[in-house]
């Protein structure tokens, strides 16, 4: 089952796209999206911020952050964060796949790194930069019924949707949103091979393809500072 998932996640590597990012040569940051089955259960671990931290404090994410000079690639940086984070060992992550590159509205690249973790681990949050760990069914984030709120908010120049997720456990209420929730979003479309059912997440692409949605999405990026990623180079 992982390999064959891992197989199917190649395909969220758009090389056209990984380098006109790098082209931009924006600040970089990578995230840990970090998969294991309980079960027959597919699902995603995410973290939760310390209130008190500036940054995003108090919000959904997974393990992540800047990269480090020392960071021999940006695989590197997300299992160094995991490992600070919430004392995630980096040789237990299995069966890497980077995934193409974030843009964020303060102009940061944001690269997701998919792996499996035993589903047996246990989380040592890092108090002064993790407040909770909690872990939620990956398909939740195709249907609409988990879905808290859709909030209009600025991308890129245009007008984009923000799509806030529920979930409930232990007592506690989490809300995943933004790129947490785009990246968990187009990771479920590519693993389960369907679209979710509400249309907010396509960005007012006419294709339900993620494939699609994405060069769509930069496409809105690329408009704003009049560049088209997808133009031959020509020599």
């Amino acid at each position: 089952m992982v390999s064959r998932i891992a197989r199917k996640l190649k395909n969220v590597y758009n090389p056209d796209i990984a380098r006109w990012i790098e082209d931009l040569n924006p600040p970089k940051s990578a995230v840990l999206v970090p998969l294991f089955f309980r079960h027959d259960d597919l699902r995603v671990l995410f973290t939760v911020r310390a209130a008190h931290l500036r940054s995003h404090g108090g919000e959904v994410t997974f393990p992540g952050g800047k990269a480090n000079d020392s960071d021999a690639n940006l695989t590197e940086t997300a299992l160094r964060e995991a490992g600070e984070e919430i004392g995630l060992p980096k040789d237990s992550v299995k069966s890497i796949v980077q995934a193409i590159p974030c843009l964020t509205n303060d102009l940061n690249s944001v690269a997701p790194v998919i792996g499996f973790i035993d589903s047996r681990f246990e989380p040592v949050p890092n108090r002064s930069e993790v407040s909770h760990v909690f872990s939620m069914p990956l398909v939740n984030f195709l249907s609409k019924k988990n879905i808290h709120c859709i909030r209009q908010v600025p991308l890129y120049g245009n007008r984009g949707s923000n799509v806030y997720f529920k979930y409930k456990d232990n007592g506690e209420t989490y809300t995943p949103s933004g790129i947490t929730a785009w990246i968990s979003i187009m990771l479920a479309s590519y693993i389960f091979d369907r679209s979710p059912d509400f249309k907010e997440f396509n960005q007012g692409c006419t294709s339900d393809d993620p494939q699609d949605i994405v060069k769509h999405v930069y496409n809105m990026y690329a408009r704003a500072f009049n560049k088209n990623p997808f133009e031959k180079k020509h020599q």
